[in-house]
Formats: structure tokens, C-alpha cells, sequence
């Protein structure tokens, strides 16, 4: 429906039924094809940091859970750099992210599973297929990374400045 090629939909249809209830059947499908990406908005987060943390979402929407993980593995680097978190491993930026204040013990401790989810895959060591499950608890805290950095100090930014502007 989004890409404006042919669509191909399954469901099972017994053999039995009438013609307009095999039509109803087949507009309760199991599956199309191509599938329509679900993304989610992160509002108050730098362009492109947003645009990646929409992309692990649409990934993981279609079952490509290594691409969610490694997209979600990106959005905690691209996090790291754009606070001036260039140099060192992964592990060596979200230690400097925690030490500059940007991140609480919590947080780090979810950005640091994201990290380790992502690593062998990262690194070519693809072993065990992650699970829809594996790759909702990485966008659930790569979600928390982003509203810790990014928009809650936005919306307290912006009700102060509500304030200001009322008094």
C-alpha cells in the first residue's frame, strides 16, 4: 500500500466457502507482501539520531530483528558523538556519556545491553538469530536513551520557558 507496486496478500481459504465469503477470508490475510514498515517518532531528537532510532523500529516491524538491534546499536554511537564522544570503543563512550552527566547508572545500564546485543553482530559473529522479544527489550532502551538525552530535558526546557513567557 505504500509502494505503489503490486501487493500480494496469503490467508487460508477453505474450499467450501461462497465467493463473497472467500473474498471476505482474503481481506483478513495473514500476511502481505511487501510488508508496510511500522516507524515511531521521536520528537525533540537531532534529525538523523531520530531517523535512525525510526528505522530499528520499521526493521524489527517486519521481523529483521539483527537490522533492529544494529540500527538501535548506531542510534546509542550516533548519541555518543553528538555529545563530543568521538574517540574509543563503544564501551569507552557510553562510559564518558555516564561520567559527563548526559546518562544516569540506569540508563547505562540499558544503553550498555544494547551494546552487547549488537556486538557480535557488529563484528561478523552472527551466531543465534535474535527473537522479536530480544529486539523489543533493545528499542524499549534505546527509546530510554533518547528521552533521557534527548526529550525530557526538552519538555522541562519548554514548560519553563512556558513559565517565563506567563509571568
Amino acid at each position: 500500500d505504500q509502494c505503489r507496486a503490486p501487493s500480494i496478500g496469503t490467508a487460508p481459504v477453505p474450499t467450501n466457502l461462497t465467493p463473497e465469503a472467500a473474498k471476505s477470508a482474503l481481506n483478513q490475510s495473514n500476511l502481505w507482501m511487501p510488508m508496510a514498515a511500522e516507524g515511531k517518532d521521536f520528537p525533540d531528537v537531532p534529525g538523523e539520531i531520530a531517523s535512525m532510532a525510526d528505522e530499528a523500529h520499521r526493521c524489527a516491524s517486519i521481523g529483521a530483528y539483527r537490522a533492529a538491534i544494529m540500527s538501535a546499536r548506531a542510534v546509542v554511537e550516533a548519541t555518543c558523538k553528538e555529545h563530543g564522544i568521538v574517540d574509543g570503543t563503544l564501551y569507552t563512550k557510553i562510559e564518558k556519556l555516564h561520567a559527563a552527566g548526559k546518562i544516569g547508572p540506569l540508563v547505562k545500564d540499558e544503553v550498555t545491553e544494547i551494546r552487547l546485543m549488537g556486538n557480535d553482530m557488529a563484528h561478523g559473529d552472527l551466531g543465534e538469530a535474535p527473537t522479536g522479544d530480544d529486539a523489543g527489550e533493545c528499542l524499549a532502551y534505546m527509546a530510554e536513551l533518547l528521552e533521557e538525552v534527548y526529550q525530557r530535558p526538552a519538555r522541562v526546557e519548554a514548560r519553563a520557558a512556558k513559565r517565563a513567557g506567563s509571568s
